[in-house]
């Protein structure tokens, strides 16, 4: 398995905000228009997953599997040329900002993340 973690980086918004904004991916209207448009080929998402595609990877997916309010999102990757799971920490540093970390782990058996 191959693992990635990156650096913890401080948020200026409180706990509950951040994870309020990246738990519901219907979210990513509101900031898709900051990214350049050649990166957002095939983009879709909805409340609990997105896509998109990934030159030359080809289509890339990610379900919503789980989350810990407020502290932890975890997702899947869904129809995707590699199987992986990524997620979102996020702790609290005081009542108006917070941490967070981003952690992902390549998989070989994903059955277990896929929808019953």
């Amino acid at each position: 398995m191959s693992k990635f973690e990156s650096s913890i980086k401080q948020i200026a918004y409180p706990q509950q905000s951040v994870y309020n904004m990246l738990s519901d991916l219907t979210n990513i209207e509101r900031v898709k228009d900051k990214v350049p448009e050649d990166k957002l080929q095939g983009l879709t998402f909805d409340k609990d997953t997105i896509s998109v595609n990934v030159p030359p990877v080809g289509a890339v997916s990610m379900r919503i599997i789980e989350r810990d309010e407020p502290k932890t999102i975890k997702f899947a990757s869904e129809n995707s040329p590699m199987s992986f799971n990524f997620w979102i920490q996020i702790l609290p540093v005081d009542e108006t900002s917070s941490k967070m970390k981003l952690s992902s782990q390549k998989v070989w058996f994903q059955d277990h993340y896929k929808k019953a």
